[in-house]
């Protein structure tokens, strides 16, 4: 908002007082909140002012930005019901609800404050913002045209129609747009080039979108393609030229590419497809292109692992001991998870076997002193035995076989005691072999050996989570926190997203529902925070014009809670809701449940107020220190977190909360259809429960839990027989999955290919 924008409706000032509101608006616009208070204070001291709109409006606007909300909201709606003819307030009240994130009330608000005062280029700024935001991608492009009409000079207002009216779809109306905002760049290409390439690039990509790929390569290969960032040129050539089936002028962009990036493995699968390597038969000109990478650049890694994946026999052998022995060598300790994709392949996993045999036998049989990994008459250097030997136990572990792998990480922590990564090693095969215990162990004696190494810190924490022993694993991870502010509240604070989910599950673990809950839609509301957080860019990228990186930014927003850590609180928040809806439509008569409860929550209380015990201790001992954590706010987790959550009216509609985020995204993960299909069979959804069973079959349609969630779907329809155009949705699904056979002959085909 400014003074110009500063208009009264019913409610007409004083001069002095209009003075004092414009003085007021200018000080909130310099952001001396508190001096534009004071202003408004003066102004309803006036009794014939105390409910004036606009004035009551701008307060609202400062409470809402100084953290005042919920006074803010109140007071807004005052404002507005004071004075309904006043843009003003509309205006504020647009603002406030936006911030409140009710989006479809401030564009209604934003809407009626426009109708009061047209062509208000900050409305209609605003407007705009929150369009975008919401994804109303045509109420977005008209609003961006009005501003365009009435600022047709400005860059800004260009730049955000170009962009409108690409996010809308009107690809033709964006070219024209682009044709007009780029005539004043090329006046001065070079001081212009960085705007040049952005423009370019996004006129590139609607061309490719709009199915004219020709036109687009054209551009790609017009002289003033010199502006665009060279890889993303090639990138760009390659990718258009396979498009339209040049495959010859394809390879060329990706050679080119391989040269400059030859560990990107998206560029040789590309060529390869070019020159039709990945054929049946083409083996041959397939390794000549990875054995002249390999001698070009000898430091690179994949050409000299990527012929592992396509050759066999001898040629794999030769080419494997190689691999290893290099890598044994240079004491690579990710050589083992680098070739884990070749344990897919039974045939290749006999002749790693093999080799590793004869590596055991070369020890065994010279000792550790005089090993000889090849020809060579020279004994191995030390070191080179040990990282076979940690090797050797990689391999017996995803073999398996627990008790080898945990044989021959012994003997290398025998030979080198000091070497971190063989007790994580250690620590990980114990918790392969399900020993939880053991693993946290080792994953201490880790951590104790370098107690700065972050990603060791990170494993402890996690065996110690999934132990139980969450207050422990908080006290470890806080040795990277800030020491003034409690371990937990800033690993918050930071959105440490994979500790939050241990945490949640740990407590789960333990039976502590409520806390769980808690950090649970803590989880929640940072994954809102984080999508909420796209709108500040909706007009910095108009500013800056970066129109691809904004429109790469809609997408991910988009797609932001396709995250492994939202889906697996989602998962225990459901999972959890659903327990309690178990249990209040169930409740037990013999009271065992209530009983068990009962102990363990005074078992938790005791573990409890030890906790509180030493907190006071350490309280003391810190006694002086300055809390600098955001107002002196804890996280806290204790019995009566989360308790708000336990009482809720329903439970189901609680869960479903968490999976109805997910229902528009391609989610990997079979236990959230599970769980979905159960929350909305309890609302009785058909329709949603038939959207999930389509999605999980089109990912799982020979796993046991599909079949056993697909045979619920199908009972529940035949408890609840369906009509008219529901029944032949669900008639088609039937048809599709079992492929017009009955039942009991898709049930029993099923179950002779999982027998397999």
């Amino acid at each position: 908002m400014t003074v110009t924008t500063v208009t009264h409706g019913q409610q007409s000032l004083p001069p002095k007082e209009l003075s004092l509101f414009k003085k007021c608006v200018k000080l909130y616009e310099q952001k001396q909140h508190k001096n534009s208070l004071r202003c408004i204070k003066q102004i309803l001291q006036n009794p014939n002012l105390s409910e004036h709109g606009e004035t009551l409006a701008m307060k609202a606007l400062i409470l809402d930005v100084t953290g005042h909300h919920d006074e803010a909201v109140e007071l807004s709606r005052t404002a507005v019901k004071n004075d309904v003819k006043s843009h003003v307030c509309w205006h504020i009240f647009g603002m406030v609800m936006r911030s409140d994130r009710k989006y479809g009330e401030a564009v209604k608000a934003l809407k009626m404050a426009l109708h009061l005062s047209p062509d208000n280029p900050q409305i209609l700024r605003d407007l705009a913002l929150v369009q975008a935001h919401i994804r109303d991608f045509k109420g977005f492009q008209l609003t961006r045209y009005t501003l365009l009409r009435l600022k047709p000079n400005n860059r800004q207002a260009w730049m955000g129609f170009i962009v409108s009216a690409y996010l809308a779809k009107d690809y033709d109306l964006a070219l024209k747009g682009i044709q007009e905002y780029r005539k004043p760049l090329l006046q001065n290409v070079v001081a212009n080039s960085p705007e040049l390439f952005e423009v370019l690039q996004i006129e590139i990509r609607i061309y490719e979108e709009s199915d004219r790929p020709e036109t687009a390569l054209d551009l790609a290969l017009n002289p003033i393609s010199r502006f665009l960032d060279q890889t993303v040129c090639h990138e760009t050539r390659g990718r258009l030229f396979m498009r339209i089936g040049r495959m010859e002028d394809a390879a060329d962009e990706y050679k080119a590419l391989i040269k400059r990036n030859p560990e990107k493995v998206d560029y040789f699968m590309c060529y390869e497809k070019c020159k039709e390597l990945d054929q049946p038969g083409k083996e041959v000109e397939r390794l000549e292109l990875y054995d002249d990478i390999t001698k070009r650049v000898k430091k690179t890694l994949y050409p000299k692992i990527a012929p592992l994946f396509f050759t066999i026999g001898r040629e794999f052998n030769r080419r494997l001991i190689t691999v290893i022995i290099e890598g044994l060598r240079l004491g690579l300790p990710s050589l083992f998870q680098t070739l884990r994709p070749l344990y897919d392949d039974k045939e290749k996993v006999n002749l790693i076997h093999n080799l590793m045999t004869v590596f055991i036998e070369n020890v065994e049989k010279n000792g550790e002193d005089n090993v000889h990994l090849d020809s060579s008459t020279s004994p191995e250097n030390p070191t080179t035995v040990m990282w076979t030997y940690y090797f050797i136990a990689h391999h017996f572990d995803a073999l398996k076989d627990y008790e080898k792998a945990t044989v021959f990480v012994q003997k290398a922590i025998t030979h080198t005691p000091t070497v971190v990564e063989l007790y994580s090693c250690l620590a990980r095969i114990k918790k392969h072999a399900g020993d939880m215990i053991t693993a946290m162990e080792y994953a201490k004696r880790a951590h104790e050996l370098d107690t700065a190494d972050r990603y060791v810190n990170c494993k402890l924490v996690k065996y110690l989570m999934r132990c139980g022993k969450y207050e422990e694993a908080l006290d470890y991870a806080g040795k990277f926190t800030k020491e003034t502010i409690d371990a937990l509240t800033s690993l918050v604070d930071m959105q440490s997203l994979w500790i939050e989910v241990e945490l949640a599950y740990s407590l789960y673990r333990r039976g502590q529902l409520g806390p769980s809950l808690k950090v649970c839609h803590t989880i929640e509301e940072q994954f809102t925070s984080f999508y909420d957080d796209q709108y500040d860019f909706h007009s910095y990228c108009m500013r800056k014009a970066t129109i691809c990186g904004y429109a790469d930014l809609i997408k991910t927003s988009d797609n932001i809670r396709n995250h492994r850590a939202y889906i697996k609180a989602a998962n225990l928040a459901t999972r959890i809701y659903l327990e309690l809806d178990d249990r209040k439509n169930k409740p037990e008569k013999d009271g065992r449940k209530e009983e068990n409860t009962q102990k363990q929550e005074s078992a938790q209380e005791r573990k409890e107020r030890r906790k509180q015990n030493k907190a006071k201790v350490v309280q003391k001992a810190s006694e002086g220190k300055k809390d600098d954590s955001k107002d002196g706010l804890k996280y806290l987790i204790d019995n009566n977190s989360g308790a708000d959550y336990l009482k809720a009216k329903d439970f189901v509609e609680s869960a479903s909360t968490f999976v109805g985020h997910l229902l528009e995204l391609d989610v990997k993960d079979l236990h959230y259809y599970l769980y979905a299909f159960e929350v909305y069979r309890r609302k009785g959804k058909i329709l949603i429960m038939t959207k999930l069973i389509v999605k999980a079959f089109a990912r799982y349609p020979l796993n046991r839990d599909f079949v056993k969630l697909f045979l619920e779907y199908v009972e529940y329809l035949e408890k609840n027989p369906v009509e008219d155009v529901t029944k032949q949705i669900t008639d088609a699904v039937l048809k599709k999955i079992t492929g017009d056979r009955d039942l009991s002959t898709y049930k029993a085909e099923l179950e002779k290919i999982l027998a397999q």
